[in-house]
């Protein structure tokens, strides 16, 4: 099975499972990810999902991010090249 519809799957069982779930989106390395990461924020905030994308940085701050946030899914944003 193909990692992108795999991925869809985990996060609506979340979503579904959960009792409003706090989500972290993850840019994996470039702008473009970090983009299309806080467009996905926008639209589960709309509907009513706490939602944020962490911004680009070195990993070591990306990663105290996650730590302190604590978030319960964790999303990567990654484009193909």
């Amino acid at each position: 099975m193909p990692l992108f519809p795999l991925l869809l799957q985990i996060l609506f069982l979340a979503l579904v499972t959960s009792e409003g779930p706090y989500l972290v989106i993850l840019a994996e390395r470039r702008r473009a990810d970090e983009t299309i990461g806080s467009m996905l924020a926008q639209l589960l905030e709309r509907q009513g999902e706490l939602a944020q994308c962490i911004s680009l940085g070195a990993n070591a701050e990306m990663i105290d991010q996650l730590a302190e946030d604590k978030p319960d899914v964790i999303v990567v944003s990654a484009l193909q090249a």
